[in-house]
C-alpha cells in the first residue's frame, strides 16, 4: 500500500504572515507508519501540558509524540487493550484512554488497568470529566441497553447510576456527562433531560427547556466569553430538521 492511502496524523508545522494581507498560512505535514506512527488510524488525539502529543489508534496501542519521534505503548507496556478509543488527562498529569478491554492510566511510568471485574464496561464511547476535588468521572457507552457513569475517587470507583437509581435507572438512562467552566457537573438523561449535581441532590437547571430535550443527544458544550453555554440537541432519530440549538442566560 502506497504511503498516500494511509490515513496519516496531520501535524501543524509552521506559520506563515502574507504582509499585505495580514493573513496566516499553514504549512502541513503528514505522518503515516513509516515515520513511526504504530497504526494509520487515529481515533484520537490529547495535547497535555508538557507539550506531547498523544495519540490512541486502531489497535496500535498508544502513541506519544514529541515533534520529531513517536514513542508507542502497547500491551506489552502494560496498555490493557491496543484499541485506543478516548484520551484524557487530569489535574496531574495522568493520561486516562478508553478501550475496548476497559480504561488504563499512565501516570507517566506505569499503566493502572481498570476492566469488568472492577465493574468497568467494554465500551465503544467514553466522555471523562474531572470534578472540583479531583475525582474523575466517565460516562461509558457500550451499546443501546449498557451505559455505566463512574466516578473514581481515592482508589475507589463508584457506580454513580446504581448509586443514584431510580433516577437514572429503568428508561431514564444517562446519555451524556458535561462540566461547565465554574466545574459544575451536569448529565443528560435520555427521558427526563439535563440534570445538575448540587451538593448530593441532581437538579434541573432552568435555563433549558428540559421537554426539549427529550428524544436528542446534547452535543459537547462551548462556552462564549460572557461563560455563557451553548450546544446543540440533535434527535436520536438523524432527522437533522429538528435539531435545536440552546444557550444559558
Amino acid at each position: 500500500m502506497s504511503k498516500q492511502v494511509f490515513v496519516c496524523v496531520v501535524l501543524l508545522c509552521n506559520i506563515f504572515i502574507i504582509n499585505s494581507l495580514q493573513a496566516q498560512h499553514y504549512s502541513f505535514r503528514s505522518y503515516s507508519v513509516e515515520d513511526g506512527l504504530p497504526q494509520s488510524e487515529v481515533w484520537d488525539i490529547l495535547s497535555d501540558k508538557r507539550g506531547y502529543l498523544w495519540l490512541g489508534t486502531n489497535g496500535g496501542g498508544l502513541a506519544r509524540f514529541n515533534g520529531r519521534h513517536f514513542q508507542v505503548f502497547d500491551k506489552k507496556h502494560g496498555l490493557i487493550d491496543e484499541q485506543v478509543r478516548q484520551l484524557f488527562e487530569d489535574s496531574k498529569g495522568n493520561i486516562w484512554m478508553n478501550t475496548f478491554r476497559g480504561i488504563s492510566k499512565y501516570d507517566g511510568r506505569t499503566f493502572t488497568n481498570y476492566s469488568e471485574k472492577e465493574g468497568v464496561i467494554n465500551s465503544v464511547f467514553s466522555s471523562f470529566i474531572e470534578d472540583k476535588k479531583g475525582a474523575v468521572w466517565v460516562y461509558m457507552f457500550q451499546n443501546i441497553t449498557t451505559r455505566k457513569l463512574l466516578k473514581f475517587e481515592n482508589g475507589k470507583i463508584i457506580d454513580l447510576a446504581s448509586q443514584y437509581a431510580p433516577l437514572f435507572a429503568g428508561g431514564n438512562p444517562i446519555v451524556g456527562l458535561f462540566k461547565d467552566r465554574q466545574g459544575e457537573i451536569y448529565v443528560q438523561t435520555l427521558q427526563k433531560g439535563l440534570f445538575q449535581l448540587q451538593g448530593a441532590e441532581w437538579k434541573q437547571p432552568a435555563w433549558v427547556r428540559q421537554d426539549s430535550l427529550v428524544g436528542r443527544q446534547v452535543t459537547p458544550w462551548h462556552h462564549d466569553s460572557q461563560n455563557r453555554i451553548w450546544f446543540t440537541a440533535v434527535p436520536f432519530n438523524g432527522n437533522a430538521n429538528q435539531t435545536e440549538l440552546f444557550y444559558s442566560q
